[in-house]
């Protein structure tokens, strides 16, 4: 009897120390799912949703059952662009039993986000109106921005954002939307001055350094143009887009040498882009030499007929080699490519205010088709057939475009 009892003794002292250590396991995973789950909430408040993600991630193997975890999981796949994920995440979080109404409205916002943004955008926008201080209220703003942007109703838009900076003064991801909308819009100083103004609030975010270069070195303001460029090249040497914008400075500021060493490079690696092209005539075009520059502008033409701006440069430099009647043919495709852009603005304005006319939708894919905008035109043509999916005009002109890659394809 007394060996039985301490074999008894023995076994539940080692119960009891197996079952202070899974205990203590215990704690030490859910102490790290906690530490990683205020990462990932500093990350997104950044707006750094992928490492938010990832940090999620591991605590979910911590804590796999969390609905706290799942469903910030879900939110922040859906920020960053990863939809079907999210919507793996949010219905486990609901399970798990996070509060229903939360789960319900992070479900509205996937799927204004995937589809049926004109079904849900009136919910959103009375609840961001209601309570435009809550914090909540930016994750509201942030999908009625860019769906009304890709809608083309900049003026929705417009309205929100100047609303949400004058409440967040400092935040981001904002002024790099009013930028977009204020250059859509052309109000090219209310661009810089966004753009100026997220370079200033996050110095280190490429994104927000490369508009901030691109929009100014189009308003002719190399030597600021440039220091974001510079700043670009020195952590990526090999960005393209960066080397291109710095070669573009370097011809405003007269370095035309450095600018042609530049290009010349760029195109060695992509002898057929068509905006390196461009620039190089520019270039030639600058110092005097007119055929080269013509040279450099037909060839962009041939990679990409859709720069109004390159059909002017090509009919000058035609005409200053002594090719008059071939200057004035392409004055003349100028001219109409001038005036497809003017009605554009027209359509798209209309349609802004108009969205459920497939009419409109379907005139601004034909002026894009016609003037070498290609993805851009499919892209109107779809947005016909979302309000009108049997318009036949629209499904005969997205068959026609796929019918021509699929042929250059077999050329």
């Amino acid at each position: 009897m007394a060996g039985q009892s301490r074999a008894s003794r023995a076994a539940l002292a080692a119960a009891l120390s197996c079952g202070v250590a899974l205990a203590a396991w215990s704690g030490v995973a859910a102490a790290r799912a906690e530490l990683r789950f205020r990462a990932a909430a500093a990350a997104s408040a950044a707006g750094d949703y992928a490492a938010a993600r990832e940090l999620l991630a591991r605590g979910l193997r911590d804590d796999p059952d969390s609905a706290r975890l799942l469903f910030h999981s879900a939110r922040a796949s859906r920020r960053d662009g990863d939809y079907a994920l999210a919507a793996k995440f949010l219905p486990l979080a609901g399970r798990r039993g996070w509060p229903a109404e939360a789960v319900e409205w992070e479900a509205t916002l996937l799927k204004a986000q995937t589809g049926e943004f004109a079904a849900h955008e009136g919910r959103l926008r009375t609840a961001a109106a209601a309570a435009p201080d809550h914090p909540d209220a930016d994750l509201l703003r942030e999908v009625l921005v860019p769906g009304y942007i890709s809608r083309y109703q900049l003026a929705e838009a417009y309205t929100l954002l100047v609303e949400w900076i004058s409440r967040r003064p400092d935040a981001l991801r904002p002024r790099l939307w009013m930028f977009e909308v204020a250059r859509r819009m052309l109000l090219p100083q209310e661009a810089i001055d966004s753009a100026r103004a997220a370079a200033a609030f996050a110095p280190d975010n490429p994104d927000a350094r490369a508009r901030c270069g691109q929009i100014l070195i189009e308003n002719h303001q190399p030597a600021e143009a440039k220091l974001h460029f510079d700043w670009l090249l020195a952590r990526r040497p090999g960005d393209a887009a960066a080397r291109l914008g710095g070669a573009k400075c370097l011809r405003e500021l007269g370095d035309e040498a450095g600018a042609t060493r530049e290009l010349t490079d760029l195109l060695a690696a992509r002898p057929d882009r068509a905006d390196y092209l461009a620039e190089l005539g520019r270039v030639h075009a600058q110092a005097g030499r007119s055929a080269a520059a013509r040279d450099c502008f037909r060839r962009a033409l041939e990679s990409d007929p859709s720069g109004t701006d390159l059909l002017y440069n090509y009919a000058l430099c035609l005409e200053q080699t002594g090719q008059s009647a071939e200057a004035a043919r392409w004055r003349e495709a100028h001219k109409r490519a001038e005036a497809d852009l003017l009605e554009l603005k027209e359509v798209t304005k209309r349609f802004a205010g108009e969205p459920t006319d497939p009419a409109l939708a379907h005139r601004a894919g034909e002026l894009l088709m016609r003037n070498g905008h290609e993805w851009e035109a499919v892209r109107w043509f779809r947005k016909a057939l979302q309000v009108a999916p049997d318009h036949p005009a629209s499904r005969e002109a997205i068959a026609a475009y796929y019918a021509r890659v699929r042929q250059a394809a077999r050329d």
